[in-house]
């Protein structure tokens, strides 16, 4: 459940990015994830 949370949050806060006109590209997204899983 809470890998679906944090990839619920995630994919929002991709769009509200992109509302604003700010994009992170796939590896910087990746790189982020693998910060944020090992603490």
């Amino acid at each position: 459940m809470e890998g679906l949370a944090r990839f619920l949050l995630r994919a929002e806060s991709v769009a509200s990015s992109k509302i604003e006109g700010l994009e992170a590209g796939p590896r910087r997204l990746l790189d982020a994830e693998v910060v944020l899983t090992q603490g």
